[in-house]
């Protein structure tokens, strides 16, 4: 029984992926229950349109961001927002002040992974009546996070399906500490973004006023085995996953940063562009369209188009093909 159900059809192994989420009790060694929330996917054999067979049910804590089919494999974005409980070891860790932070943290993120299970059809159906136990989704070692941004407020997993007749149902994760709202794909890699707002510190990882976006860079050039790449902090907010562009190695971003609604407003909208290979900013273009925020963008090769409001809707049309030096082509309000 699956709530807000998506789909995802692979023509080639004639396989549906249906996408959704379920509540689940699990059935932990020492018999207490715990109510759980997961991203479900189930995979059906579609050879026979008028009988579809359900043959894979993988569920993951947390809800789905959004999937993408490439090459054979589908790709989930799963958003864990996790139920803090420590464990004993977890709670020791804390307590002791000799102990050291990384000691601390290791434990914290140990207690905190994400649950998930892999189901067969019969598994499936045993489990609407009976809780079938979870377990970690990896192991603390496998997890991966940023020390200098503070203890984490949740997971992003991003769940490899495979796809193929052969080996269907086959699932590979990788799991890094963050949020996420959107997400871009191409071929090679996947960005997961979150906007950050802290208007009381400056560590010199965050602006000073507080409106920063993080981009978690996955890579997907090993085909059906996610890897986490590096972390990307860029100034102001971004309005959804079009804002984001990969073109010939460089990523684009548009962003508007500062206070739009106070008194004068102090926002303006960016671009920024970043080498994909080592994560190096090239060029950008700041400080469009004073006292507004961008309501759309668009990116076609090398040329890229924002739209920004506050009383009217400016245009700005930008040349991005010299990555180190984009410029202004032409605006219209």
């Amino acid at each position: 029984n699956l709530r807000g159900s998506d789909a995802v059809l692979d023509s080639r192994s004639n396989t549906l992926a249906v996408l959704g989420s379920s509540a689940i009790t699990n059935a932990p060694a020492d018999g207490e229950g715990i109510r759980l929330t997961m991203a479900a996917i189930h995979l059906f054999d579609v050879t026979n349109k008028s009988a579809p067979v359900l043959q894979h049910v993988y569920e993951i804590q947390g809800r789905s961001l959004t999937a993408r089919l490439l090459d054979g494999f589908l790709y989930v974005v799963v958003s864990t927002w996790p139920s803090y409980h420590y464990s004993q070891a977890s709670a020791s860790a804390k307590m002791a002040s000799s102990a050291s932070s990384s000691a601390r943290t290791t434990h914290s993120l140990l207690a905190l992974a994400p649950l998930a299970r892999s189901l067969t059809p019969v598994q499936a159906e045993i489990s609407r009546k009976i809780p079938v136990a979870v377990s970690a989704v990896c192991g603390c070692e496998e997890m991966s996070f940023v020390e200098n941004l503070g203890r984490p407020s949740g997971w992003i997993t991003v769940v490899s399906m495979d796809m193929s007749v052969e080996s269907k149902g086959r699932v590979k994760t990788v799991t890094h500490a963050g949020r996420g709202e959107s997400v871009m794909v191409s071929h090679k890699n996947l960005y997961v973004s979150a906007t950050n707002w802290d208007y009381s510190m400056d560590d010199g990882m965050r602006p000073s006023d507080g409106q920063w976006t993080v981009v978690l860079h996955f890579g997907l050039g090993q085909l059906g085995t996610p890897t986490f790449v590096r972390l990307l902090t860029v100034p102001g907010t971004i309005i959804n996953q079009f804002a984001m562009d990969e073109h010939q190695g460089h990523l684009r971003i548009a962003t508007t940063f500062g206070r739009m609604w106070s008194d004068p407003p102090t926002s303006t909208s960016n671009l920024y562009v970043y080498r994909v290979s080592d994560g190096a900013r090239r060029g950008a273009v700041e400080g469009l369209a004073p006292g507004e925020r961008i309501y759309s963008v668009r990116f076609v090769g090398v040329m890229g188009y924002l739209v920004t409001f506050r009383q009217v809707d400016p245009l700005f049309v930008l040349d991005l093909s010299d990555e180190a030096n984009p410029i202004v082509k032409g605006q219209l309000k």
